[in-house]
């Protein structure tokens, strides 16, 4: 590995380090915060941060076009949505929990929705992949805790939403910067999403905002400049060096780091079918994504 090429591997690390300590971060505030000011404030400060950059840059790059912008708007509702799930979520889960269920799950969606969207048809190996995902995927909603009717009230449920919402989240996003600048495509869903959330605050929300403790605010601020502009920063410079087929795979450091500072921080324990439902669907989108091939074996004629 080139000096060069190791520098932005280090940068991508520290990326997908901040990344997953968001699921710790978020799990310390997740019951002490009404979910609607975290997300809010969240978005206000990330929004805030981008400002600079773009007003800097504005005259360099090109205006979003009416279809980028719509694209833009609708990531905006699905990432409002996914906070909220993922702060729900998280009031009765762990967070190395949530951190391997989401992102191992959300790969495995996209590809899903891509196909049935784009019409692409589902090739042997990737078969494969699918079952071992959707088995991996099996294992860390544990079908074999549910009760009758509390099916709605589950943590594992609003982590499979959460899962949902950043994969179409996803697509969206690649529609809209297919023609818009990364600072505009930012600015415009922090920005739409912070309105979105002012529409429900509770209405006492400016004396809930000055009741926040310094530990609330000093999280709020890790989530939106740590691991939002720092961490998406760092995360697409590096992968502009290292490639998009290499960035994707380092990704796969986040379920693992998530479980880890869980740990550390939190003294959690990752139960058995957290660790093989992970590392199931971690293999189902390695290979769907052509990373690891399955050895075909041929008979003589």
């Amino acid at each position: 590995m080139k000096k060069n090429e190791s520098r932005f591997f280090l940068l991508m690390i520290l990326a997908m380090s901040l990344w997953a300590g968001s699921w710790v971060s978020a799990k310390m505030i997740a019951s002490e915060i009404n979910p609607g000011l975290i997300v809010f404030w969240r978005f206000l400060i990330t929004f805030v941060s981008f400002l600079p950059f773009l007003l800097f840059k504005i005259k360099k790059i090109t205006s979003p076009d009416r279809r980028s912008l719509a694209f833009s708007l609708g990531a905006s509702l699905f990432i409002c949505l996914y906070n909220i799930l993922f702060l729900l979520g998280l009031k009765g889960s762990l967070a190395g929990k949530g951190g391997v269920m989401v992102t191992t799950l959300n790969p495995l969606i996209t590809y899903l929705l891509s196909s049935f969207l784009f019409r692409q048809k589902i090739m042997g190996d990737q078969k494969t992949g699918l079952f071992l995902g959707l088995t991996g995927g099996l294992l860390l909603m544990e079908p074999w805790k549910w009760e009758t009717g509390a099916l709605v009230q589950s943590h594992n449920l609003l982590f499979l939403g959460c899962a949902f919402c950043w994969s179409v989240l996803t697509l969206m996003s690649q529609q809209a910067q297919k023609k818009m600048h990364p600072l505009w495509f930012n600015s415009i869903l922090y920005g739409f999403g912070t309105l979105l959330m002012a529409f429900f605050l509770p209405r006492e929300w400016i004396d809930l905002s000055l009741k926040i403790p310094t530990v609330g605010w000093v999280n709020i601020i890790y989530l939106a400049l740590f691991a939002g502009t720092i961490g998406a920063g760092v995360y697409f410079l590096a992968a502009s060096r290292l490639g998009a087929s290499k960035a994707s795979t380092m990704t796969f450091l986040i379920p693992v780091l998530a479980l880890l500072l869980g740990r550390i921080i939190l003294g959690e324990r990752a139960e058995w079918n957290t660790l093989a439902g992970g590392a199931l669907s971690i293999t189902a989108v390695l290979i769907i994504n052509d990373k690891i091939r399955i050895p075909r074996f041929q008979t003589s004629d």
